[in-house]
C-alpha cells in the first residue's frame, strides 16, 4: 500500500467518524441525516480509490475505480443539498421535482460509468504515486462530470456566501463565513495540484480530490459542534430536561417552529412526535399572532408577560387550558435564537373550581331549602289535620269523601318530599354494618323494576368482599340508579349489574382515580337506552337538574351523597353510541 492509499485510508476513517458524530447528537435532524451521507459518499470515494492507488493491473483499477464512482457521482448534489440546509433555503428542495433535479445528474453518470468498457472507453496509467484513470476515449462525459460538478459546487458555494452576507446573528455570520473558507481551501489546492503539481514535483500525480475534501468536511462538522446554529437540536439545548419536566414543554426556534416537546405535552395535546415536531406553533396555540406574541415576551425578556391563560389546541380540535411561562434561549454572542415554553395543564384545576362551585350552590341550596322545607313541613301538618277533619264531617258525600282523599294524598307525597328534601343536605350519618353486595342486588333489584319491560341480568363476581355500609341507604341507590335505566328504555332492553372487587393497597380503583388507593367494591349499572348527551352529561349529579318532564333530579344527587358518605364515589361512563353505566365505588370492610 503506497502513500496515496495510506492518505485515503485515514480520511475514509475520519469521514465516518464525522457520520457517525453527527448521527450520534441527533439522528432526527434532517441536516444531520444528508451530512452523514455526504460524509459516507465521501467515505466511499476514498475507499475505491485506495485500492485503485495501489492496484496490481488495469483490471483491478477499473474495479476499484467503479466502486469509488459511488461516492463521486453523487458527492456534488449532496454537497449541494447540505448547503441548502445550511443556508435555510429548504423551501427550495419543497417540491419533490426538485429531488429529482438535484440527483438525477449524479445517477446518470454513474450508471453510464459502470456501462464504460476497460481499453475502450476507459484505460489506467501508473504513475510513480499510483495508478491514474485515463478519461480521452470519452472526453463526452468527462466534459459533463466537470460540468455537473462547477454547476452544482459553484452554486453551494452561492448560497453560503449569500447566507455569510445576510446572516442576522453574529454567530451565524461566522459560522457561513468558516465553511465559504474550507470550501474554497479544500478546491482551491485540488485545482492548483491538478495544474502546477507536475511542474513543481516532475510527476504527474493522480486525483486527489477525496483527501482534500476532509477539509470542506471538516469545516462543515466545525461549524455544527461548535456554534450548533444549523439546527436547534434537543440533545444541545435541552438534553434529559425535556424527559423529565412534568409540566408540558416545547422548545420553539426563531421561525416559530417548534424543535423538540416534552413527552407530556404530546400525550396532552394527542400528537406523536413526528406530527407535532416541524410545524408552526400557532397551530397549537390558536394561531400565529398568539404564537408571535409569546415569543415576542421571550425576545423582549418582559417577564411580566407571563404567565400567560391561553387555551391550547388539541389535534381532536379540543381545546385545552394551559398557564403558559416561557424562557429565552440565547447563544454566546447573547443573540436570541428560541424558546423554550412551559404549559402548565389546568384542565383538573378547572374541574376542581366546578366542583367547588357546584358544592357552594349545594350548600347555599341546603340552607334555603332547610327552612323552606320546615316551614313546609309545618304548614302541611295543619293541611293534613284539616283534611283529616273534613273527611270525618262529610260522611255523607261520597264525591267530596273521595276529593279530600285524592288532596291528603297529594299532601302526603308533599310532606315526603320535603322530608327527602331535608335528610339529603341535612345528610344522615350512614348506621354501617357489615354487609354483602351481592345479596343486596340480588334481592333488591327486581322490586324496582316490577312493571316494566325491562330484563335484568345480575353477575356476581366470586370471592367477593363486605362492604361496611348502611344496607337501607345502599338500597336507595341501587334502586336510584335501575329507576334511571328503566325510565331510558320505556320500549323495554337490558339492564346489566355487575359486582366485582377493585382496586388494592397500592393503587386506587380503575376508573375512579379520585378515591385513595385501597381495596373496594364496584357495582355496575348498564342500560341500553339512547345514552346521555355530552351537553347534559356535566350536570346530572346536579341538585333539581332533570330531563325528565316529570322528575325532581334528586336521584342522582342524593345517591351521590350516600355513597360519597360511606367514603365511595359514583361515575358515569357514557357508552359508545347507545347507553350508559353508573359505577359506584365502596370500600371494601
Amino acid at each position: 500500500m503506497n502513500t496515496l492509499s495510506m492518505l485515503a485510508l485515514v480520511s475514509m476513517m475520519v469521514y465516518l467518524g464525522l457520520c457517525a458524530m453527527v448521527l450520534v447528537r441527533d439522528p432526527r435532524s434532517g441536516l444531520n441525516r444528508v451530512f452523514a451521507t455526504l460524509c459516507l459518499a465521501y467515505a466511499i470515494w476514498c475507499f475505491g480509490f485506495m485500492f485503485m492507488y495501489s492496484g496490481n493491473s488495469r483490471e483491478d483499477c477499473w474495479a476499484w475505480d467503479r466502486v469509488a464512482s459511488l461516492g463521486w457521482a453523487f458527492f456534488p448534489a449532496l454537497a449541494l443539498h447540505s448547503c441548502l440546509l445550511l443556508g435555510r433555503r429548504d423551501r427550495w428542495l419543497a417540491r419533490p421535482w426538485a429531488f429529482v433535479l438535484l440527483y438525477l445528474p449524479g445517477l446518470v453518470m454513474f450508471t453510464r460509468y459502470q456501462l464504460f468498457d476497460l481499453g475502450t472507453d476507459i484505460d489506467y496509467l501508473r504513475l510513480p504515486l499510483g495508478w491514474t484513470p485515463v478519461m480521452d476515449n470519452i472526453l463526452p462525459w468527462f466534459v459533463y462530470f466537470e460540468c455537473y460538478l462547477f454547476l452544482f459546487l459553484a452554486t453551494a458555494l452561492w448560497v453560503l456566501v449569500n447566507w455569510a452576507r445576510t446572516a442576522v446573528l453574529v454567530s451565524e455570520r461566522r459560522q457561513a463565513w468558516a465553511l465559504v473558507t474550507t470550501c474554497v481551501t479544500a478546491f482551491g489546492l485540488g485545482f492548483l495540484i491538478d495544474s502546477f503539481a507536475e511542474d513543481v514535483v516532475g510527476n504527474r500525480l493522480p486525483p486527489m480530490a477525496p483527501i482534500l475534501g476532509v477539509i470542506w468536511a471538516g469545516g462543515i462538522a466545525y461549524s455544527m459542534t461548535r456554534h450548533r446554529l444549523m439546527v436547534l437540536s434537543p440533545a444541545s439545548a435541552s438534553g434529559q430536561i425535556l424527559e423529565s419536566v412534568r409540566d408540558l414543554l416545547l422548545l420553539v426556534d426563531r421561525d416559530e417552529r417548534i424543535v423538540d416537546a416534552s413527552p407530556q405535552a404530546l400525550m396532552a395535546l394527542g400528537f406523536e412526535r413526528g406530527e407535532l415536531v416541524g410545524g408552526g406553533l400557532g397551530r397549537i396555540l390558536g394561531g400565529e399572532d398568539n404564537a408571535r406574541k409569546a415569543l415576542q415576551s421571550t425576545r423582549d425578556v418582559d417577564m411580566g408577560a407571563f404567565p400567560l391563560e391561553l387555551s391550547w389546541v388539541r389535534k381532536d380540535g379540543r381545546e385545552l387550558p394551559v398557564w403558559l411561562w416561557g424562557s429565552p434561549i440565547v447563544d454566546r454572542d447573547g443573540d436570541w435564537i428560541g424558546a423554550v415554553l412551559v404549559g402548565r395543564d389546568l384542565s383538573e384545576q378547572r374541574r376542581v373550581e366546578d366542583e367547588l362551585v357546584r358544592a357552594c350552590g349545594v350548600e347555599s341550596i341546603g340552607l334555603l331549602a332547610g327552612g323552606i322545607a320546615h316551614d313546609f313541613n309545618n304548614l302541611m301538618t295543619a293541611v293534613i289535620g284539616n283534611l283529616e277533619l273534613a273527611r270525618e264531617a262529610s260522611t255523607g258525600n261520597a264525591t267530596v269523601r273521595d276529593r279530600l282523599d285524592e288532596a291528603g294524598q297529594a299532601a302526603d307525597q308533599a310532606r315526603q318530599l320535603a322530608q327527602r328534601l331535608l335528610s339529603f343536605y341535612r345528610g344522615r350519618a350512614p348506621d354501617r354494618r357489615e354487609v354483602d353486595l351481592g345479596r343486596v342486588v340480588k334481592e333488591a333489584s327486581s322490586v324496582a323494576l316490577r312493571g316494566s319491560r325491562a330484563q335484568l341480568q345480575i353477575r356476581v363476581a366470586p370471592g367477593l368482599r363486605m362492604v361496611l355500609a348502611d344496607e337501607a341507604q345502599l338500597v336507595q341507590v341501587l334502586h336510584n340508579l335501575l329507576i334511571n335505566g328503566r325510565q331510558a328504555m320505556p320500549e323495554g332492553g337490558t339492564i346489566s349489574i355487575e359486582v366485582s372487587n377493585c382496586g388494592d393497597a397500592s393503587r386506587s380503583p380503575e376508573g375512579c382515580p379520585g378515591l385513595p388507593a385501597g381495596e373496594y367494591v364496584c357495582l355496575s349499572v348498564r342500560d341500553e337506552g339512547p345514552g346521555i348527551p355530552a351537553e347534559v352529561l356535566s350536570r346530572i349529579f346536579e341538585p333539581f337538574f332533570t330531563t325528565k318532564a316529570t322528575g325532581t333530579g334528586l336521584g342522582l344527587p342524593s345517591s351521590r351523597s350516600i355513597v360519597r358518605r360511606h367514603g365511595g364515589d359514583i361515575v358515569v361512563v357514557p357508552g359508545s353510541g347507545r347507553g350508559c353505566t353508573f359505577r359506584v365505588f365502596l370500600p371494601a370492610a
